[in-house]
């Protein structure tokens, strides 16, 4: 507890109206992690670029653990993935596509 304090003092500006702050992402995916709602990118890799590149908000703590929705995909599905996030998309995709047909072309 100490560490984390020090390691915030050294980030934020000291003053006495700001006593507590943390990075809100780290913050929300350290206490999900303690119930099991962090979302595991593995379970979840048609969602990974707007899982890692976009604020997906209270959603994507409830894709599993004991506290999961029904529509957490929907949900965040709806949110708009960051230009840079659909290049990413685009990349792996394709990365995705060559590594599954290259082994299959080259039996044929």
């Amino acid at each position: 507890m100490e560490q984390e304090r020090k390691k915030s003092s050294s980030r934020y500006y000291n003053s006495p109206r700001h006593t507590i702050q943390v990075d809100p992402i780290l913050y929300c995916d350290q206490i999900s992690r303690t119930f099991g709602g962090k979302p595991e990118l593995s379970k979840h890799l048609q969602m990974m670029p707007r899982l890692v590149f976009g604020s997906c908000g209270p959603a994507q703590y409830r894709l599993q653990g004991p506290f999961r929705r029904s529509d957490a995909k929907d949900i965040i599905n709806r949110i708009p993935i960051p230009p840079l996030a659909n290049a990413f998309y685009f990349v792996t995709s394709l990365f995705i596509i060559i590594s599954f047909l290259v082994p299959v072309l080259l039996v044929i």
